[in-house]
């Protein structure tokens, strides 16, 4: 029997019923939480965490926990997701789905975003010596983007976007005149760990756009952003990472606006030169 169907199954005393409730409602937040963590955000002792697993059958808090994470775990898998798009399409408009499922996840981006926040991140890229640009997979598209529009924003790009990117990064050095900005999606790598704490020893700015609202990687940088990524079929929604990058590509032009448009229309000016348009 699984949680959903012992919380139908038992009577729940109200304040406990709201607190499961409350878990359940955001378990991209709640699911890795400790028992402490949990009595705090909901004011609660841990007494009545471990009444509430009793009151839904479970030995203990432990147990329930893992049924928890398991949800989590089920929830938001890209095969499950996959399976969702295959079952909605049965009977659904495929626009549809695809539509409400980006501008779902694009509102919760506008929940999550500070414009303070991307402007400190800018003006630290701003000031760098060089920016390192990593993305593995799926955010490998998203960390090209990015580094081609801070190249054409005169910045000192490195991008990487294949496993053993530390390595790859160590061959060039990074001090502290550096700044690393990181994507991550789906399952948060070990890599990226063991990374980011070696920038923190060396003292080095690091930025990370994630979809996980509470992991492990967020708690090992300088800076998080969070970007919902639920997506259909086969792959994740990249969507709002994009939009994060078009924000803080925005900003770092504005920083130097009149020399950036003098440059576009250097650029613009040898392009539409070339013969390669149709006339």
């Amino acid at each position: 029997m699984n949680l959903i169907e012992r919380i139908k199954k038992y009577t729940l005393p109200i304040k406990q019923l709201r607190v499961i409730e409350a878990i359940l409602d955001d378990l991209e937040s709640n699911s890795f939480l400790s028992g402490s963590e949990l009595c705090q955000k909901f004011d609660i002792s841990f007494s009545s965490l471990t009444r509430l697993a009793k009151s839904l059958k479970y030995k203990g808090f432990p147990e329930l926990k893992k049924e928890i994470e398991h949800m989590y775990k089920t929830e938001f898998s890209p095969s499950h997701q996959a399976e969702t798009f295959v079952q909605d399409t049965r009977d659904k408009s495929i626009l549809n789905i695809v539509f409400q499922s980006e501008m779902r996840n694009l509102n919760k981006l506008t929940g999550h975003l500070h414009e303070k926040d991307l402007t400190d991140c800018a003006k630290k890229i701003n000031k760098s010596k060089r920016v390192f640009i990593i993305g593995v997979g799926q955010m490998g598209l998203v960390a090209m983007k990015l580094s081609e529009s801070l190249k054409l924003l005169s910045k000192n790009v490195i991008c990487l976007t294949e496993l053993g990117f530390s390595k790859q990064a160590e061959i060039h050095s990074l001090s502290k005149d550096d700044v690393v900005v990181a994507f991550s999606i789906n399952k948060e790598l070990i890599e990226y760990e063991q990374f980011f704490d070696a920038l923190k020893t060396k003292e080095i700015f690091s930025i990370l756009f994630t979809d996980k609202k509470t992991g492990r990687l967020r708690k090992h940088t300088d800076i998080s952003f969070y970007a919902s990524s639920t997506g259909n079929g086969m792959i994740n929604c990249i969507t709002p990472f994009i939009v994060c990058t078009n924000i803080l590509e925005s900003i770092l032009f504005s920083m130097d606006k009149h020399v950036h448009l003098a440059k576009i229309r250097s650029i613009e000016k040898k392009w539409t030169s070339l013969p390669i348009f149709l006339k």
